[in-house]
């Protein structure tokens, strides 16, 4: 990591919390991938974007990647999860309408599937997930909303790891 790399990162983020509504998408939100959004929980900037990402949130419960599409499971897990890691408790309405949205949509064999948008430029091969050509997007989206649906299932105790 380079030396002025939180500094900058946090400083992208007040940006990003003070535009109008940050955008979600699998690349993660406003730029920042979605593999940092521990990153932004921990520097305390993922709840400055809570309010906007709540806002996003669709009239089917769900989010979208673009404005140009419909909710789909991909921009909901990952709402969901970001909003979780900011404090939002999974009784809050909009989680439980985000929670709601995915079980609704979740298919018969426990995955969602999520139609890719990228130019089919590599040669396809199968990995094995469902839904052929959107395998790929799929099982992101699959795995978005399963850590949305875990941040919401209650704690069942305390285990012990010996």
């Amino acid at each position: 990591m380079r030396v002025n790399e939180p500094s900058t990162k946090r400083t992208k983020a007040r940006r990003t919390a003070d535009a109008p509504i940050p955008i979600l998408n699998p690349t993660g939100i406003d730029g920042f991938p979605a593999d940092e959004l521990g990153g932004l929980a921990w520097f305390g900037l993922l709840a400055m974007l809570a309010a906007s990402i709540a806002a996003a949130q669709q009239s089917d419960g769900g989010w979208r990647q673009i404005d140009a599409l419909g909710s789909d499971a991909y921009a909901t897990g990952q709402s969901l999860y970001a909003l979780a890691k900011a404090g939002m408790g999974a009784s809050d309405p909009v989680y439980a309408k985000g929670v709601a949205f995915l079980l609704a949509t979740q298919a018969a064999n426990g995955s969602w599937r999520v139609t890719s948008r990228t130019p089919k430029f590599q040669a396809y091969f199968n990995s094995g997930f469902p839904y052929a050509g959107d395998q790929w997007i799929s099982a992101w989206a699959t795995g978005w909303a399963t850590m949305a649906l875990a941040q919401a299932a209650p704690a069942t105790g305390t285990r012990t790891i010996q």
